[in-house]
């Protein structure tokens, strides 16, 4: 089955469940957005207690991509701070992880993961999808071939910008950062719905954005499968969200007919029954009037 289509989640109504030393990090906090039945693959937040460590010399099979949310984690010596990103490859070796002052961090494992002594391990790691750390708060926004191609893409009303964070070399999957202007609508004329020929997995970071189905608030998540008519979206307040791809690189299939476009759209998540109480559909935004 893999994993169902989760269109969206609010990560702040889930609960958090402490992990035993069975996990690959016993003793922390962890909310499970998504985990495919057949791999193990997963993607959640953890929350590191200030004062966790983990110090025997090991390695972690099975990739891991961590976006950090706040706080502070040291990984293998580096340390991670407000919005930093890593990619580590299967078989990257961890001397040691801790957290100090605590952390909450985005991450995606590729599989089950399991955990090794380093002296057992001895294939090594691709060095060509390893990404030590990028400081994300440091890079430049720019605009990209999604949203180029003048009055004719209907991207090209979004006045924000990606930052590329990854692209596999060998399955072209992507990591990015999207943002887009307060204020931001599509015209009616370009209001067309997209699909796209690989899984769109998001969360948003700051701001919120509104699409016909759901306002997404910080915090809102979905894995959307391949295919999946979205859009379009805008947003009154901007946003930034955290964005991968699994199966290859992101291209948008623009489809007619045109939808309308309402800052207050009537929910209509689409989730498994066990993921309903965590609803975007509960959520309810704050308000200064």
């Amino acid at each position: 089955m893999g994993r169902p289509h989760i269109e969206s989640i609010q990560a702040q109504l889930m609960p958090w469940i402490t992990t035993d030393k069975s996990h690959v990090r016993p003793g922390v906090e962890i909310r499970t957005f998504s985990e495919d039945d057949e791999t193990g693959a997963s993607s959640s937040m953890i929350r590191y207690p200030a004062g966790w460590s983990q110090s025997d010399p090991a390695v972690v099979l099975a990739q891991e991509e961590i976006f950090v949310l706040d706080g502070e984690i040291e990984i293998a010596g580096e340390t991670y701070r407000l919005h930093d990103y890593a990619n580590l490859p299967v078989g990257y070796p961890r001397d040691s992880i801790k957290s100090e002052k605590g952390a909450v961090v985005l991450t995606f494992f590729s599989e089950t993961p399991k955990v090794v002594a380093a002296s057992d391990h001895t294939d090594g790691y691709d060095e060509a999808v390893l990404i030590k750390k990028i400081d994300t708060v440091a890079m430049r926004w720019e605009r990209s071939e999604l949203q180029e191609g003048g009055e004719e893409n209907p991207m090209a009303y979004y006045d924000g910008g990606l930052k590329f964070l990854r692209q596999d070399p060998h399955t072209k999957e992507q990591t990015f950062l999207f943002a887009a202007s307060p204020q931001t609508h599509p015209p009616e004329w370009k209001a067309l719905q997209e699909t796209h020929a690989v899984v769109e997995e998001s969360f948003v970071v700051m701001g919120e954005m509104i699409g016909p189905r759901e306002v997404r608030s910080a915090g809102a998540y979905f894995w959307r499968p391949p295919h999946i008519l979205h859009g379009p979206f805008g947003s009154l307040t901007g946003v930034t969200s955290f964005i991968r791809t699994v199966g290859g690189s992101l291209v948008d299939i623009w489809n007619e007919p045109k939808m309308g476009f309402a800052f207050k759209p009537e929910p209509r998540p689409q989730l498994p029954p066990e993921m309903e109480p965590y609803s975007t559909a509960h959520w309810n935004r704050q308000t200064n009037y």
